[in-house]
């Protein structure tokens, strides 16, 4: 977006798309403004009619006070009559709705947090303001910098964009991109970065049309849904997948045969996690246009003790599949976001040399 250039973008996980979205919709900052004081008033309102939100859960992870509070501001966002101000507003409410939980803050796994301290309605009310202002603050910044370099007309981007809610594993674009940039999951949502569970709590309070019509709700009914539903989330036929994807990798099987010897259950995962990654790949890569390039960000992670080269084996799939390697540079990691998370990475460039 920033270099002018044209771009899809697609994710699986719906609270993703929400967040890309209002990074690239229509903005103008007075009628942001606006809309802060409109939501501002009926959350002052003592007498504003709201609905409580429910869901399965949310006793767990809410108190009486909270529930209320989230449920009164999801239904003032909901009355703005324009859907590019509404997933405004629905971003700064989703930073909110964790630090208003009963969940730790620690990790990205929903863990029921020892010490209830309540913020109370008008603390919430008033951080979910302040949030606003602030995300406006920021997107102004954002925005001013396209303009001046002439990507913005009348509020708008310039580019062709498309984002999508899907899976990668059968994605379609309108046409071939010349260059992906990605970070696939460096192991199964369920057992690395629940990515998922991180996300189900505030789908809970968002319009979900808001963020698009037409793809499956029930990825925001559980909260295990959204990891389930990506890459490595189920174990099923696990040994028909081992034998297809063991001749896919050289890498693979030496890694295979190292964790098999030391834990089943971690079998079951590195095969069913790559697996999924490998009709990622191939799917993705279909999507890249002749001599196009491909940088992948890649975590080689631990599973059962046994350290996975998850840059080797990527690309030995897109290799398989018409891609050759141009270069494997390291990526630290200056800031982590977890305790014992891993600090540095890999970035591959890979180049497609052979048509579909």
């Amino acid at each position: 977006m920033l270099r002018g250039k044209s771009f899809v973008g697609s994710d699986i996980n719906p609270l993703a798309i929400l967040c890309c979205k209002a990074k690239i919709d229509f903005f103008e900052k007075r009628l942001v403004d606006n809309a802060i004081l409109r939501v501002a008033g009926r959350l002052s309102d003592p007498r504003y009619d709201y609905k409580l939100v429910d869901f399965p859960g949310d006793t767990k992870w809410f108190s009486q006070t909270a529930l209320k509070s989230l449920s009164k501001i999801s239904t003032a966002i909901r009355a703005e009559s324009e859907s590019w101000i509404r997933r405004f507003l629905w971003v700064s409410l989703s930073d909110l709705v964790r630090l208003a939980s009963n969940t730790r803050r620690s990790t990205y796994k929903l863990h029921v947090k020892a010490d209830r301290q309540e913020i109370g309605e008008v603390g919430i009310t008033n951080l979910f303001l302040s949030k606003c202002k602030t995300n406006a603050d920021r997107k102004e910044v954002l925005w001013r910098q396209l303009s001046d370099d002439g990507l913005v007309s009348q509020g708008a981007l310039n580019q062709r964009y498309q984002l999508s809610l899907q899976d990668s594993r059968a994605l379609e674009v309108d046409e071939k991109a010349d260059l992906v940039v990605t970070s696939p999951p460096y192991g199964d949502n369920k057992t690395t970065v629940t990515y998922g569970q991180y996300s189900f709590l505030p789908l809970q309070f968002i319009d979900l049309d808001d963020i698009e019509a037409n793809f499956d709700r029930s990825l925001a009914s559980r909260q295990s849904s959204i990891d389930t539903a990506s890459l490595g989330g189920s174990l099923s036929d696990m040994f028909e997948k081992r034998d297809f994807i063991a001749s896919k990798s050289w890498a693979f099987r030496k890694s295979l045969s190292q964790v098999s010897a030391q834990s089943s259950s971690g079998e079951k995962r590195l095969v069913s996690f790559f697996y999924d990654l490998y009709q990622s790949a191939q799917q993705v890569l279909t999507a890249v246009s002749l001599d196009g390039f491909l940088m992948l960000t890649l975590g080689n992670r631990k599973i059962a003790g046994i350290r996975v080269p998850l840059d080797r084996i990527v690309c030995d799939f897109l290799t398989l599949n018409g891609a050759t390697e141009i270069v494997t540079l390291p990526r630290s990691i200056p800031n982590k976001r977890m305790p014992g998370s891993m600090s540095e990475e890999t970035v591959l460039v890979m180049r497609k040399h052979q048509s579909d």
